[in-house]
């Protein structure tokens, strides 16, 4: 419990961001270099399963891989991104409080189990079709399915980031006011949000590119 409501600590100014120049230059390089090491895992990948004797189809291999890569780049790249959108306990241009060692701890173990969550069910193409049937015969056609993935992916984020909200309002209460660990829990609210809608986000890509690899191969 003295790990969760440990003061807050004095950070330092926030840093300012990457430049456009330097933006444009990590995203030309990332495709530059990310199309050969996609393909050359997913043909890698395809050698290997035939040399193991292991059935995989090319559509099921590249849906594999693909849920790694959303898991374990573009979920916490999202996270760190989101993060920055939402407000610090001090205000805009204030850099996040340092994490207490058991937050440390509990967000990379977030980190994982989202991960983990991801590939499993974004990998497997027949959990993929299960759900695209699903939402063939739920589909309204048109805007509606634009407003109906939103409002879906609206609660779905709540419902993840529910518990640490509850907790962190509770404790607030429970906390005279200028107490600085009141900074500590805002920061760790704003932290667990941004990582659910953060996770909502991913798996919507991955079940995305699962869904192209399973129509188109």
């Amino acid at each position: 419990m003295a790990g969760l409501l440990r003061p807050a600590q004095s950070r330092p100014a926030a840093r300012p961001g990457l430049s456009r120049r330097a933006r444009t230059l990590i995203a030309v390089a990332t495709v530059v270099l990310g199309i050969p090491l996609l393909l050359g895992c997913w043909i890698g990948g395809l050698l290997l399963a035939s040399r193991l004797g292991i059935p995989m189809s090319a559509a099921q291999m590249l849906a594999w891989i693909l849920s790694v890569f959303v898991a374990a780049v573009l979920w916490p790249i999202s996270i760190r991104r989101l993060r920055k959108d939402f407000p610090y306990p001090e205000g805009p241009g204030s850099a996040p409080l340092a994490p207490t060692r058991l937050d440390a701890a509990c967000r990379v173990l977030v980190r994982i189990v989202g991960g983990v969550a991801i590939v499993l069910l974004c990998g497997p193409l027949a959990t993929v079709g299960t759900l695209g049937g699903w939402w063939q015969k739920l589909s309204i056609g048109g805007r509606e399915d634009g407003l109906l993935l939103q409002l879906a992916a609206l609660l779905l984020s709540l419902l993840l980031a529910a518990p640490v909200l509850i907790a962190s309002r509770r404790a607030t209460r429970r906390l005279p006011p200028g107490d600085p660990r009141r900074l500590t829990w805002q920061e760790r609210e704003s932290w667990y949000y941004a990582a659910a809608v953060a996770w909502v986000l991913s798996l919507g890509v991955g079940m995305m590119a699962s869904l192209m690899a399973l129509l188109k191969l």
